[in-house]
């Protein structure tokens, strides 16, 4: 199995092109990722060596309320971290980062790692507080992370017990159903390897409320069992343990949570197309049978029917 990487990679290489002086040029370069983040890279009019990266994150109220831009004005000491961004395009972004290429030339190392990087850091102080509350046995309302339009995280602290975090997934296609509920099964089964055996405890539900959201009044998703399966909502719940909260995993832990639903729907795209490979190839073998099996000699034949009549085939 594939884990997509925490860096964006189109922001890396044109950070590496910017911080050569060879093909240092004026940028102007708008992207996205899995999860609905757009970005935009400019140079600054007057002066090519000012990149800025300005970043938009779906649900960016919460994510900025816990600390979100603190954490990345910790994680890029000497750069600016303006929040809200620039606006390009009537879209105001989240935050933009503003770095003087040839000024951080020496620090060229660090910035290819961290700059590409800077959504998930954004992201993961939420999940990092989250953690830190549980750890310490401090008592924690039910966090909510909107973090695509339709769907949400749910961070809910069980004291002396786990922390736990439930995604609501919609299905647009009623086969992912299917298939995620098999991928899924999976997880379950790594419990029993000894190896695996400290992976979290996993659980998916299909067309009904997750059990850890259901006393919670402030979920958005339908409660009601025939909405939830129509529309084709699942609910996946990761329950954390003590091996994962730990001050040096956390960091880890909480890049794993961000990126569990793009790994998810990016598994569940590479099954579909390795079944339609599979497919294909199985009909071009009877193609090949059914040709092999055609009488390329020309010559008319007599048969029979059953009934005896009498047929030419050609």
């Amino acid at each position: 199995m594939i884990f997509l990487e925490a860096a964006n990679k189109i922001i890396q290489e044109v950070l590496s092109k910017q911080f050569d002086p060879a093909t240092r040029t004026g940028v102007r370069v708008n992207g996205g990722d899995f999860d609905g983040t757009k970005f935009v890279l400019e140079t600054d009019a007057g002066n090519k060596n000012i990149l800025n990266v300005s970043v938009y994150v779906h649900g960016e109220k919460v994510f900025t309320k816990y600390g979100g831009i603190e954490l990345l004005k910790k994680t890029l000491p000497g750069l600016t971290v303006q929040s809200p961004g620039l606006k390009v395009e009537d879209q105001v972004h989240t935050f933009t980062i503003t770095i003087d290429v040839e000024k951080e030339e020496k620090n060229k190392a660090k910035w290819l790692q961290e700059i590409p990087r800077c959504k998930t850091t954004y992201m993961s102080a939420v999940f990092l507080q989250a953690m830190e509350k549980h750890t310490k046995g401090e008592t924690m309302e039910p966090i909510q992370i909107p973090y695509r339009p339709d769907e949400n995280i749910y961070l809910i602290s069980y004291k002396g017990k786990s922390l736990v975090a439930v995604y609501s997934i919609l299905f647009r296609d009623p086969d992912d159903v299917v298939l995620a509920n098999g991928f899924l099964c999976e997880f379950k089964d790594a419990k029993k390897d000894r190896a695996l055996n400290a992976a979290p405890n996993m659980n998916f539900s299909q067309g009904q409320l997750a059990g850890e959201l259901v006393d919670i009044k402030s979920v958005t998703e339908p409660r009601d069992e025939r909405t939830l399966k129509k529309e084709g909502w699942g609910f996946v719940s990761i329950s954390l343990l003590d091996v994962h909260l730990k001050a040096d995993k956390q960091m880890n832990t909480a890049e794993l949570l961000i990126g569990f639903r793009s790994y998810l729907h990016y598994h569940l795209k590479c099954m579909k197309a390795y079944m339609h490979i599979r497919m294909r190839e199985r009909v071009d073998k009877l193609m090949l049978n059914l040709n092999a099996a055609k009488d390329l000699s020309g010559k008319k034949t007599e048969k029979k029917t059953m009934s005896g009549k009498t047929f030419k085939q050609n």
